[in-house]
């Protein structure tokens, strides 16, 4: 089952160009390592100092091997420099997906998060009923895909994100986003 880390950031503005740095000394250094598929960058819409770097990895252990590479490296120490305060990092075991790999996904493109903590033993049923929407979703122009599935160590932590051509496509789909999930756009 293949791993997602989301780290959500916040940055001074003044050093926005040392997260796509980041990105690239990441995206080098996991060249050889076996199981690494992607490194992505999204900003926030609406709030200029907070990013998302995903992290995608084909299974945990290749993840695990990934973190320890990163901070073996420094390049982890180097990046918190920047960073206003901590960061929130999550693991999330990806359930399904549609569509391309995270960091296949083009330059620009939406993305669509949402977090939900469910009942316990609930997160199969609620994961299932995202696979449903996103069936329908998937139809439309511009659904570029989705990746749906729970935190790792907290099952009942429920995450879906959907991947959107532009502005018009998201809209179209879900009219009333702005009050239910948050929205990025890819900017590395």
């Amino acid at each position: 089952m293949s791993q997602l880390i989301l780290a959500t950031l916040t940055i001074d503005p003044h050093h926005t160009g040392a997260l796509t740095e980041y990105c690239d000394r990441v995206r080098m250094l996991m060249l050889g390592h076996e199981g690494f598929k992607s490194v992505s960058l999204w900003a926030t819409w609406g709030e200029p100092t907070r990013f998302v770097v995903a992290y995608e990895y084909v299974d945990g252990a290749a993840a695990g091997a990934g973190l320890t590479m990163l901070s073996e490296s420094g390049l982890v120490l180097t990046a918190l420099n920047v960073l206003k305060d901590s960061p929130l990092v999550r693991i999330v075991e990806v359930a399904g997906h549609s569509g391309p790999a995270i960091g296949k996904l083009p330059m620009n493109a939406l993305a669509t998060m949402r977090h939900k903590i469910v009942g316990p033993g609930m997160a199969e049923i609620e994961l299932a009923e995202i696979e449903d929407v996103f069936l329908g979703l998937g139809m439309l122009p511009g659904c570029l895909g989705h990746v749906r599935g729970s935190e790792l160590n907290l099952s009942d932590s429920v995450f879906s994100i959907g991947f959107w051509q532009d502005v018009a496509a998201l809209k179209a789909a879900t009219p009333d986003h702005e009050s239910k999930m948050q929205t990025y756009q890819r900017v590395y």
